[in-house]
């Protein structure tokens, strides 16, 4: 089983049944750099209260009517950006995501 996913560029990726993909999303910044005087790490928090962390692996598991539907839509809904297990060099966006089929 497979899923199209098609961004709002044009572009679109092939997911398939058991494919591993992580989520990224935010989380709050509660790390400041050593190196910092404490004027400075007060304005670092302020100018970035939140960073980024990432989940996985999850599966796209398959349901028996809607395909891999609903596994893909779990990460959509819970992370800003996603990438693939076999490409983490490569982020996509979450928001830009405008249509879905599965074949």
């Amino acid at each position: 089983m497979q899923t199209l996913v098609f961004f709002s560029d044009g572009s679109k990726i092939e997911l398939h049944e058991n494919e591993l993909l992580f989520g990224i999303r935010p989380r709050k910044n509660d790390k400041v750099p050593v190196d910092m005087t404490e004027q400075e790490a007060t304005a670092y928090l302020y100018n970035f209260p939140k960073t980024t962390g990432y989940n996985g692996p999850f599966e796209l598991w398959r349901h028996a009517e809607e395909g891999l539907i609903p596994a893909f839509t779990e990460i959509l809904a819970n992370y800003f950006f996603f990438f693939t297990h076999d490409d983490p060099k490569t982020i996509y966006s979450s928001n830009n995501v405008v249509r879905i089929e599965t074949k």
